[in-house]
Parts: C-alpha cells; structure tokens; sequence
C-alpha cells in the first residue's frame, strides 16, 4: 500500500513539473526568447549594498559579452570559454563554456525542459515570475526570472545562492534588438587581449 501510495505522489509531482512546461506564459516567453537573433541591453547588479552597471551584449550563434561600466571587469561568452578579462590588471581568465551555467548563451534561448527545473510559475499585475533551476547545475543555485506581460522581456533576475541563500538582483533595462555586426562582436572580443 505504501509504494502504491508513493508511486501516486511521485507521478503526481512529474505530471506538476510538466504542466509548468505547457504554461501559456512560458510558452509565449520561449517564442518570444527564440526569434532573439542579436540584443543590447543595459543592466544593474545588486549585491547587498554594493551596486554594478554595465551593458549586455547577446548575437545568436556568437554568444554574450557583459561589459561592466563600474569595475575593469568584461565577460565574454562564446561556444569554447567563458571569458573573464580585467582591464586594468591585464589579466584574463577562462574556463571551458561546457563547466559554467553560461552555457545557456550559447545554444537557442529558452526554458526549456531539457535546461530547466521548473519550481513554480507566477502571474502578476505587469510580470510572469518564473522560478527554476539549472539542471545540469543546482549548485549555480535557484533562478527567478521576471518577464513583462506585456512583451514578455525579461526585465529581472534574481539568483539565490544555495551555500547562503544571499541573492544577487540583476534588473534589465533599456532593450534594444539593434543588429549586432559580426565585427562589431570581434571588436568587442576580450579573446584579443594580450596576456
């Protein structure tokens, strides 16, 4: 009686995990995630009281550069490495894109559910909130995303950290789907840095 009655409730729970995936909103977000071909955004990361800005680059098949305007620190995501480089110091350093969450760059944009665990979807007045995790990295910790309901852009994101449940807040703004040169990505490219 006790497995049948376990059997029940763990069946109930992947039948839940797969209902989040056929949300309308979430739906909605992926299309909306997958016609992004290149976008320039400019962002502000809150840590408890310390406070960054920057601008996010993505291009589709050329991976995500973060230039950050308050710290010599740049971030360059491509298909081998994730790219850390210090201006000031002239140092950089990498680690292979397969070993980092930053691999969700660069493939097809989405939440999907060969990416994401979904823990629960919720609908605001303006925002579809959005709570998962990674799949291939829980350690990364747990992802609340805060998409517009009225363009489905994503505006926030929140990461939770499973060591100390401190959150870093990233805020989204100022979007622009301006088409992105392959030159102007290799321009950008802290690959070219001498070290």
């Amino acid at each position: 009686m006790i497995k049948i009655i376990l059997i029940l409730f763990l069946a109930s729970l992947n039948t839940q995990a797969n209902d989040f995936f056929n949300n309308p909103h979430l739906i909605a977000i992926n299309k909306e995630l997958q016609s992004i071909n290149s976008l320039k955004a400019n962002f502000r990361q809150m840590y408890g009281e310390d406070m960054e800005t920057g601008t996010i680059f993505f291009k589709k098949k050329q991976g995500l550069f973060v230039y950050y305007n308050t710290t010599p620190i740049s971030i360059l995501v491509n298909k081998s490495a994730v790219t850390y480089y210090d201006s000031k110091l002239d140092q950089k350093s990498q680690i292979p894109t397969k070993e980092s969450a930053s691999e969700v760059f660069v493939e097809t944009l989405g939440i999907t559910e060969k990416k994401f665990d979904i823990l629960d979807i919720k609908e605001l007045d303006e925002a579809v909130v959005i709570v998962g995790s990674l799949k291939k990295r829980k350690s990364e910790g747990v992802f609340t995303m805060y998409f517009s309901k009225k363009d489905y852009t994503l505006r926030r994101l929140d990461i939770k950290s499973p060591e100390d449940d401190s959150i870093v807040q990233i805020d989204i703004f100022s979007h622009s789907n301006e088409k992105i040169s392959n030159e102007r990505f290799k321009a950008i490219n802290i690959e070219k840095s001498s070290v």
